[in-house]
């Protein structure tokens, strides 16, 4: 191992603690990339115009999806019983053994943190990192220090509304009523601030034998299946998740890496337990054949290349860079790609388009190293560096061990991030080598399989393919290039900031956001940061409005009316979106989210600028712009049809939401409006029939969030509005008592994909409910993962939820499986199995075991913030859902010590047990997927178009079926809703 971080608050032992050895400095040790690096990578994204903007890293394969915080129950330890603390470690200097101290990494003037990095005699080098002046500082600040606020997990998976699979961003809902249990902390995002730990190995799928790939991957997955001192499976996950944390691992190229986080008074413990992964794991054969069927299972301004595509509506998206996956840059080579994301028309003409890539080649080239340039990249990371917001502990450790794969100790910190002296030789070197003869040119397209001309298939994923040689005729072409006065290196960013000075407060700030305006217009919010003490700002605004609502059409006209926005902003927000400014619209069910951070000192020219891109939208509209975006709105709901997850969301947000429109309903819709359609009758009345809720956060004065909502009531008040406008509501369906069914067949017939979710509806929420649910999910969500997945190898997706519909509670499980393993009526029923295990397991908690795991979840919720943004966040989800309760960490704190054995117990019973109780009501919603798919192909978006946006739901077939009574399943949504009754509008607080 090359790299190890420990990461706790504890302190560190003093310097004259630790023995040093002769010497003190180290050469790295390990290969040295090629010197594309940091200054590479940046300006050779010149060619896209991405030149100050750092590529995104993407994550290499894992063990599973990252699953939040949670705990397990019945096991654990090598003995299955209680675990007891950890030993009392002593930190005096003669306990350890001699370690030479490596040179201290650069950091921030702003990071608190404390650094040391050693060598143990063994050759490990370790990094220490210690944090208590946080601890010291933050128990200086108000109580609101101890308050977080994250979504419910679903693995990975949290937006605000459901439970989307990863794989459905596609078409996200951010569906506030869906926010699962506010307050809660049982996500990626949930230890926040606890102990955490790295290691990095220096292997990774480079070395795989060529006749076993993926072999260092389903080790990876191994390690975690038992060691000679802790032999249980899963001992490991079971402990860390018992104790407040979570773990993970993934392999790269030439590293693998894992990390955990945990409960600080429990990290010894824990590190002997990692320790094990790789000192005597047993590697059972049983286990090997179970996890092996788990594992199967740039510049965009103007003058940029998207500027000119978009001006001949050949391309919507232009993505470039290095994004330093191992793939990409590792010892052996650097890469630099550049993806065109096309339209129809730019498709039918992709050797042009390839031309006007290698124009902007040619150009750079010629205009050889710009200073200019290089100077704004490196003060925008200097920048960036130094007023950094605090990153999770277990992220931080994560993106640590693996830089000392690469970097000297002194840069740890800053390897990938800052950019060091001008050498205009280097960049000149990097550009030289952005030639056609250097390059290798992918073409993907849906067409190619319709055609039927590819006639490769890759031997693992069975994936078509076909390869031919670059034609002749497009070599000549971009051997003899004119120059192209459309295209031209990034002008000089003014969206840079020169003013960082934090701002005082005339009074004393209050411990929540205060209320600074409300009219007929909309209500303004406020708090000024007093506590990060960074020179950034959040300002958070909804445009609530009922049009989404009152029809599929205007909610497909929303989306499209985003879709072209976006457009039509890119090139103006780019500069911005270099200078370190990040804003997102999005579509709700009831309106529209705009999210803007940054810098504060130019936060409000960034609003102005979306604000008259807004006003001005019908003047930017053309009509083949409009035509394009509108197929590729067409083509983003065929795909989300195509994926059982979103099909699954839709069939059971249809069935218990008052409205909810499904992609199948939009696609119906949006293939038959025009541009008139949508600047009358959704543009000219959004700011006529929409409600202003805005947020102002961070080191930002009352007076300039006065400002701020300002604006944005002068753009409003430019449209005629007649009376107040009502705030849209969206209430909830009550499911009738006992079982009901909804099943449909997946809509690709090629793909064997199935995935169920049994939703089990509770009754209106309250506080303590809410946090009764969240002590059953944190008890729930490992055994239901060890038995449903690890055991019964079900699916390789499986998870438990806490739902919170409009202040309705509930609770699902949910499992992704294949339809030539199993059946959904199967999984169905090994899902009733396991809440029957459960409930036993539920009915012998221990006291003491009780006692622990409120401890747990008491000490998660008391975890302090690390960033301004969690605090924003949490914030504007009391506001959006006017609950605005904003101490709710600090009530549900209290309400944990209420829990009782009793009330837990009732509260499963009652949910999940169909035994002699009126109150059972649950919905199972199943896609099934296509049991023999060979030979077949997903259908093409033509052959949707007819359809009517009806979901067909399946009558019940097979022997397990019968067990239910054939009027239990639903096959006529709207038909069934008429016999529901509709909940009140329900507020938890």
């Amino acid at each position: 191992p090359q790299g190890t971080i420990l990461y706790t608050p504890c302190e560190t032992p003093a310097p004259d603690s630790v023995p040093r050895t002769q010497g003190q400095e180290e050469e790295c040790g390990v290969p040295s990339k090629p010197h594309v690096s940091v200054l590479g990578q940046r300006v050779l994204s010149l060619i896209s115009g991405r030149a100050v903007k750092k590529p995104r890293k993407v994550r290499p394969q894992g063990r599973r999806m990252m699953r939040g915080y949670t705990t397990e129950t019945g096991g654990g330890g090598d003995d299955g019983g209680h675990i007891p603390p950890p030993p009392q470690v002593s930190h005096n200097a003669s306990v350890l053994p001699a370690v030479q101290v490596l040179d201290t990494p650069t950091k921030s003037p702003f990071d608190k943190k404390e650094y040391r990095v050693i060598r143990l005699d063994c050759g490990i080098r370790v990094l220490l990192i210690s944090d208590a002046g946080r601890f010291i500082a933050g128990a200086e600040e108000e109580d609101d220090s101890e308050e977080e606020e994250i979504d419910q997990n679903e693995e990975d998976e949290v937006d605000q509304s459901e439970d989307d699979d990863d794989d459905d961003a596609e078409i996200e809902d951010e569906e506030e009523e869906e926010g699962d249990i506010k307050g809660g902390k049982s996500g990626a995002d949930s230890t926040k601030y606890l102990a955490a730990a790295s290691l990095t190995v220096g292997v990774g799928s480079f070395e795989d034998p060529p006749e076993i790939p993926g072999l260092m991957h389903f080790l990876e997955h191994m390690v975690f299946m038992g060691s000679e001192k802790y032999p249980k499976e899963n001992a490991f996950d079971y402990y860390i998740k018992k104790h407040g944390g979570h773990d993970n691992a993934h392999t790269d190229m030439e590293h693998t890496t894992f990390y955990f986080e945990v409960q600080e008074c429990y990290l010894h413990e824990s590190l002997d337990r990692f320790a094990q992964f790789f000192i005597n794991p047993l590697m059972k054969q049983e286990a090997m054949t179970r996890e092996r069927e788990a594992v199967h299972s740039g510049h965009e301004g103007r003058g940029s290349i998207l500027s000119c595509l978009k001006k001949k509506v050949w391309a919507v998206g232009l993505y470039s860079g290095n994004d330093e996956s191992g793939f990409e840059h590792n010892s052996t080579y650097a890469v630099m790609s550049i993806s065109v994301e096309l339209t129809d028309e730019g498709f039918k003409n992709i050797d042009k388009v390839l031309c006007i890539v290698f124009q902007y080649m040619a150009m750079i080239q010629r205009a050889g190293p710009v200073e200019r340039i290089f100077r704004e990249i490196q003060q925008m990371e200097q920048l960036n560096f130094d007023y950094a917001e605090e990153p999770t502990t277990i992220e931080n450790v994560e993106n640590l061990s693996e830089a000392m794969q690469i970097f000297p100790p002194v840069d740890y910190l800053t390897g990938d991030t800052l950019m060091g002296d001008y050498n205009p030789q280097i960049i000149k070197e990097c550009l030289d080598a952005l030639v056609p003869e250097k390059c290798n040119i992918l073409i993907s397209s849906k067409t190619f399989d319709e055609q039927n001309i590819c006639h490769l298939t890759e031997k693992w994923f069975g994936t078509k393919y076909s390869v031919e040689d670059i034609p002749k005729s497009w070599e000549e072409q971009w051997a003899n290039l004119p120059t192209n006065p459309e295209l031209h290196i990034p002008a000089t960013n003014h969206f840079i900031p020169d003013n960082f000075d934090l701002l005082s407060s005339e009074k004393d700030v209050p411990e929540y956001p205060e209320k600074l305006c409300q009219d007929d217009w909309g209500e303004l919010w406020f708090r000024q940061d007093l506590k990060f003490k960074l020179p950034r700002s959040y300002c958070y605004i909804f445009l609530l409005s009922e049009l989404p609502l009152q029809s599929p059409r205007l909610a497909a006209l929303l989306d499209l009316y985003l879709n072209l926005f976006q457009q039509q902003v890119m090139e103006d927000v780019y500069p911005a979106n270099m200078a370190q400014y990040q804003y997102s619209i999005s579509a709700s069910e009831r309106g529209i989210v705009i999210k803007m951070n940054g810098f504060n000192q130019k936060l409000s020219k960034l609003l102005d600028l979306l604000l008259h891109h807004m006003e001005t939208f019908g003047d930017n509209l053309h009509e083949k712009a409009f035509q394009e975006i509108r197929q590729q709105q067409m083509k983003s709901y065929h795909n989300a049809i195509l994926k059982p997850g979103i099909v699954r969301k839709d069939v059971r947000l249809s069935i218990i939401q008052q409205v909810h429109w499904t992609a199948h309903q939009k696609l119906a819709e949006v293939k038959n409006v025009t541009s008139k359609d949508l600047l009358e009758e959704f543009v000219a009345r959004l700011f006529p029939s929409c409600h202003v809720q805005m947020l102002v956060q961070g080191n930002t004065t009352a007076s300039q969030a006065l400002d701020m909502y300002s604006m944005v009531k002068a753009t409003k008040e430019k449209h005629l509005v007649i009376e107040k406008c009502p705030l849209p509501e969206l209430r909830t369906l009550e499911l009738q008592s006992g079982c009901w069914v909804a099943r449909v067949n997946g809509v690709n017939s090629a793909d064997t994909n199935s995935s169920v979710v049994n939703y089990y509806q509770y009754k209106e929420g309250s506080l303590m409910l809410e946090v009764i649910l969240e002590f059953i999910q944190m008890v729930m969500d490992e055994p239901v993962f060890d038995v449903l997945r690890t055991r019964e190898q079900l699916g390789y997706h499986v998870f438990c939820t806490n739902h919170n519909t409009f202040g309705i509670l509930g609770l699902s499980i949910t499992v992704n499986t294949q339809a030539n393993k199993f059946s959904v009526s199967h999984v169905d029923e090994r899902i009733e199995a396991f809440l029957e295990e459960f409930m036993t397991t539920v009915k012998n908690m221990k006291d003491d075991e009780l006692s622990e795991l409120q401890e747990t979840l008491t000490s998660m919720k008391q975890t302090i913030d690390l960033t301004l943004r969690e605090e924003v966040d949490r914030n504007w989800s009391e506001i959006v859902h006017a609950e605005y309760v904003f101490d709710r960490l600090k009530r549900q704190i209290e309400l944990i010590k209420n829990i009782t054995h009793e009330s837990v117990i009732n509260c499963v019973r009652k949910i999940t047990s169909s035994d002699d109780n009126t109150g059972y009501k649950k919905l199972s919603v199943q896609v099934a997927g296509a049991a023999k798919p060979e030979g077949r192909s997903p259908p093409s978006l033509e052959s949707l178009m007819g359809n009517t946006g009806i979901v067909q739901l399946l009558e019940p077939n097979g022997e397990s079926d019968r067990k239910l009574p054939v009027e239990r399943f639903i096959t006529d949504i709207g038909n069934h809703k008429k016999q529901l009754r509709l909940y009140p509008v329900t507020k938890i607080i």
